[in-house]
């Protein structure tokens, strides 16, 4: 399938940098890419991402996206647990439920970028979920995304969102993976990918 849309995704590819490069007046440069590409939608096709932020909230994409998805998809529940310390204040803990009530794991979201961390969005385990030794995942999904002033909603970009789904494996883990744990605290292995997770 790859093979089969590589060929139009490169010609995609070369005739949107041949058109931000006549908007940009210049060759175009990697870091070119994002500012013209936007100014280009909002040229073309009236698309104003600043005047779409605000539909993007952290917190409503948090929860009325990736908690809400989770839900509905696994049954699994997130409780905000303000009473655990993280290793940075920025960070946010939840406890996630089956839906029997029984605790799954916990999931972080450290999502600010800061000085001190590495650029990027990945998905890591603090701890890993274990029968023989009887642990529950402990999995942080991070982001970098500018921390806004205090008392101001902090709102993503058109782009950012997707990166607030965690990692999840393939399709055919995920029977399994329901009845030990959530998927959503599943994340890495063989072939696994970002993205809305799909019930299997």
């Amino acid at each position: 399938m790859l093979n089969r849309m590589a060929p139009a995704a490169i010609r995609n590819a070369g005739a949107e940098a041949e058109a931000l490069a006549e908007a940009a007046g210049h060759p175009l440069e990697a870091w070119d890419w994002a500012y013209y590409s936007a100014k280009v939608r909002r040229e073309k096709f009236d698309v104003d991402e600043q005047a779409l932020r605000p539909y993007f909230e952290l917190d409503g994409v948090i929860t009325d996206g990736v908690f809400f998805a989770a839900t509905a998809l696994y049954g699994i529940t997130f409780q905000e647990r303000r009473d655990l310390k993280a290793y940075h204040p920025d960070v946010r803990i939840w406890e996630v439920r089956d839906g029997d009530g029984s605790g799954l794991g916990l999931f972080l979201g450290d999502y600010y970028a800061r000085e001190s961390k590495r650029g990027g969005a990945w998905m890591n385990s603090l701890v890993e979920q274990s029968a023989l030794l009887g642990t529950r995942p402990v999995v942080i999904n991070t982001l970098n995304i500018s921390k806004p002033p205090a008392g101001e909603p902090t709102l993503l970009t058109l782009d950012e969102p997707p990166y607030a789904f965690p990692r999840v494996r393939p399709r055919a883990a995920r029977p399994v993976l329901k009845r030990h744990v959530s998927a959503l605290l599943r994340h890495g292995g063989p072939q696994g990918f970002c993205g809305v997770p799909v019930p299997g």
